[in-house]
Parts: C-alpha cells; structure tokens; sequence
C-alpha cells in the first residue's frame, strides 16, 4: 500500500517538474552540420479600385540552407546559401510562374534567370546568439551581378533586391530565429519582441511568443502579433505617383523547435491583414485616390 502511494506520488510530482523547469532558448546549432529550411507562402490580395474588386492569389516557395562555420560565442558566423525557389501569381485572367529551377522551363523567363543565377551560391552572415540577424556579407553583390541589366530595369532588380537582398534575408531569417527570450524560461511564460516583417510591406510585428510545452527535446511556442505600418517607410513611388500606405492586422500559429540546436523544425503562421495605399493628386489622377486592401497569408515552415 505504501509503494503504491509512493508510485502516485511519484506520477503526481513528475509533470510539476517538468513545468517548473526552465529552458535556455537560444540559437546553437552544431558546427559543420547543415540546416534546412524550407518556406512556403500562399497569398491573398483584395484591391477596391473604383467599386471593382481585383484578386490577386500568390504562392511562393523558398529553400534555405545554413551552417555554422565559426563558433564566438555571443555572435556566430554562418555561411547561408539558397536553394530552390519558386513563385506562382494569378489575377486578372492571366497566370505568372517564375523559378529558379529553369531546367524545368521550355522558355526561361528573365526573372526565372535571375533566381536561378542566386541559388546554391554561399555567403556569410553573423548572428547573434539569440537569433538577430547583425551583419551579411557577400550576398548585396551577388544580387547586384544577377540582376545587372535585367528586363525590367531598375525598379525590377530593386524588388528582387528588397527580397533577396541583405534587408530581405535578414527578415526572412529572423522570422524563425530571432524567437528567443532574453533569459531561460519556464513552461507557460511569454515574452515580446518588436520586429519589421517578411511579407514584403512596411509593416512592423509586435509579437508574443510563449513557451506551450517541452516535451522529447521539443519546444511548442505559441505565436501571437499584432501588425501595424512602419512609418519611417509608408511613403513610397508607385509608377511615377507618390503614395502613402497604411497597414493593421494580426498574425498567429505555433513554432516547433528543437531546444538543443534552436532551430525552427517546422510552423505554421497566419497573418490578418487590411489597410489601404492612397495615391497623391497628380497629372493622371488630379483628386487622388484611396486604395483599400485585404490580405492574407498563410505561411508554412518545414525541413
């Protein structure tokens, strides 16, 4: 009777410890491994333009590769290289598809070029400890050299810049590294971070992140954001006209992750978004005009 009391107890007493347990969240991966993760992005846009409404629907994919090549502690250096990468857009009765696999092309698109020209070409990057993108290296002139005089001119290479480039990596990066708390913590805490987004627009994320469950050597952190502009970057060109963008929404989904090495297994996340672009009086459209916006994004992590 005694050792079964005890064996209840013992089954009593074994989920307290493990709640009470505190856990280091942070980036570790180990030396010389490789790191896969792959990225997928299924995209809504609705635009009110003159009572119309006009649906654009995106996917698009991405495969990225890391691995740690010098261990310093608080700031480690990695080279990173991308792998396959693809996009799909339909609206208005026509469809684009673009990849970096051309091989698979009967015609091979300039932009399809371009992408193929940046996949399994490495650069490096430092990043801190707790997942902060501090520095890359190499990858601003990879980028320049894909898309020196491509179709499209300037405005074309800049937006495969702004999403290829250092600012665009950083940001897609972050999105499943820079995740960790400041200081161990234990099941059921939650702690904030401020970040400016992936999706392309100048949106920033404040975001809660809490710890749901550690169980086999697996975190379960529960992903919850609120989405607003970035002001420093609302103003922008559009086709010579100067416009204004303002964005508000919500993002939310659960991230899995392996304590030992930090990294993101898999994930997925879901942003809410609605907002508008308003276009300034100009010779074209004297009064202006206000653009409504809905968007959602469904994003999907994995390896």
């Amino acid at each position: 009777m005694k050792f079964t009391k005890a064996l209840i107890g013992v089954a009593l007493i074994a989920p307290s410890i493990v709640l009470a347990q505190k856990v280091d969240m942070k980036l570790n991966l180990e030396k010389g491994k490789k790191y896969t993760q792959k990225t997928e992005v299924e995209n809504v846009t609705k635009q009110t333009m003159m009572g119309q409404v006009m649906e654009i629907n995106t996917t698009a994919s991405s495969t990225t590769y890391m691995e740690l090549t010098e261990d310093n502690g608080k700031s480690d250096t990695y080279k990173i290289w991308y792998g396959n990468v693809g996009m799909s857009m339909t609206g208005m009765g026509q469809t684009q598809t673009f990849t970096s696999d051309t091989a698979s092309l009967e015609t091979v698109d300039p932009m399809s070029k371009v992408l193929a020209s940046l996949t399994d070409k490495k650069f490096d990057a430092k990043i801190t400890e707790k997942g902060m993108v501090e520095e890359v290296m190499g990858l601003e002139e990879m980028v320049k050299t894909a898309t020196e005089g491509m179709a499209g001119g300037p405005a074309m290479a800049e937006q495969v810049a702004s999403s290829f480039g250092d600012d665009g990596l950083a940001k897609n990066l972050e999105m499943t590294t820079d995740i960790f708390p400041e200081k161990p913590v234990k099941v059921g805490a939650s702690w904030t971070k401020e970040q400016f987004t992936s999706t392309g627009l100048p949106i920033i994320s404040k975001t809660t992140y809490t710890l749901k469950s550690v169980e086999g050597g697996m975190a379960v952190v529960d992903v919850k954001a609120t989405l607003e502009t970035d002001p420093a970057n609302a103003s922008t060109s559009m086709q010579g006209m100067d416009a204004t963008q303002y964005y508000e929404g919500e993002r939310s989904g659960t991230l899995n992750v392996e304590v030992a090495s930090g990294w993101v297994t898999s994930g997925t996340l879901k942003d809410d978004i609605v907002g508008s672009i308003t276009l300034a009086p100009n010779p074209q459209i004297p009064d202006g005009m206000t653009v409504p916006i809905e968007m959602i994004n469904n994003i999907t992590i994995s390896n």
